[in-house]
């Protein structure tokens, strides 16, 4: 019994091992091209002109340029898949569970927006119920500014007050993200807005110890992100591994929930290269998610519109 107890942990150290430390030959593959481009921090995306969700996907690296897929109801597989070396792996299935697809009945503005669907989280396996998309590109460090804004809606409970179990608590839906190049975190470490409480959103720094501190509203004047409906999100980030230089700004709908300086950069050299937008993390057992996104917009200087 013994023996078999040891085996069991070695096994499971390896497995570890080979989802923190193996390159496919596909990731090979994008990290050179990513190389090889060159940056450009200013970015605009409506979901136009694209028929299918593949069109998302260019091979001039003009949109997006990866999706994960993670449901771990029927798959353990490394969540990453690289659309732009193999288009097939952009493919998603219903009927399987989580995906995207181009929504022309729920949109902002124009003719199309973007649904992501997360199943439950089905706690089979490591790592929670994700689909999202990223693009590369952005070079944004010390001293530099991310202007973003978009537009979101999201599927909940008609009573917000209702239960707990059904608003968004936990969710990621946006994030920037740095390219890990060690052993140090289990991700790509990065700022990230998230549900905290009953759909009051806040921003956390993911995948980093020690842990950066969280920017949260204030407990006595806290704004909800509204449910079934389109709210424009806006966010400011003053990069800086000094918590008197670093800045974090956020408003819904033009109201301003949060600012405060905090540090923003775990290290004064790193940068963040990679915008994620979409269902981060669905850790809901017994409810999916779904959410919409249009009229996306990065600058390193000002807001967009």
């Amino acid at each position: 019994m013994r023996k078999l107890l040891k085996f069991s942990a070695l096994a499971f150290f390896i497995w570890i091992g080979y989802q923190v430390v193996y390159v496919t030959p596909q990731q090979k593959l994008m990290n050179q091209e990513v190389a090889s481009r060159e940056t450009q921090n200013t970015f605009v995306e409506g979901f136009e002109d694209a028929p299918t969700t593949n069109a998302l996907f260019r091979s001039d690296w003009s949109r997006w340029h990866e999706l994960i897929i993670q449901d771990n109801n029927f798959s353990i597989r490394r969540p990453l898949k690289y659309c732009l070396i193999s288009l097939v792996d952009c493919f998603t299935n219903k009927a399987i569970g989580n995906h995207i697809e181009i929504s022309t009945d729920i949109r902002r503005r124009g003719k199309n927006a973007l649904k992501f669907k997360a199943a439950p989280f089905a706690k089979k396996w490591f790592g929670d119920s994700r689909i999202a998309i990223r693009r590369q590109l952005f070079d944004f460090g010390k001293d530099d500014h991310i202007y973003f804004s978009g537009w979101f809606y999201f599927e909940g409970p008609e009573n917000k007050r209702g239960d707990e179990a059904d608003n968004l608590n936990d969710n990621l839906f946006l994030s920037f993200r740095a390219r890990n190049e060690s052993l140090r975190t289990f991700g790509e470490p990065g700022p990230a807005l998230f549900f905290n409480f009953r759909n009051y959103i806040g921003l956390r720094f993911d995948n980093w110890s020690p842990q950066m501190k969280e920017a949260h509203q204030d407990l006595l004047n806290r704004t909800q992100m509204p449910l079934n409906e389109w709210a424009e999100v806006k966010v400011h980030l003053k990069l800086s591994d000094l918590e008197s230089e670093g800045l974090v700004e956020i408003w819904i709908n033009d109201t301003k929930i949060i600012g405060e300086r905090t540090q923003t950069l775990p290290r004064a050299d790193m940068k963040y290269s990679i915008l994620e937008v979409g269902v981060g993390s669905n850790l809901n057992l017994k409810h999916g998610q779904t959410m919409y996104v249009d009229n996306i917009a990065v600058s390193p200087e000002k807001f967009i519109d």
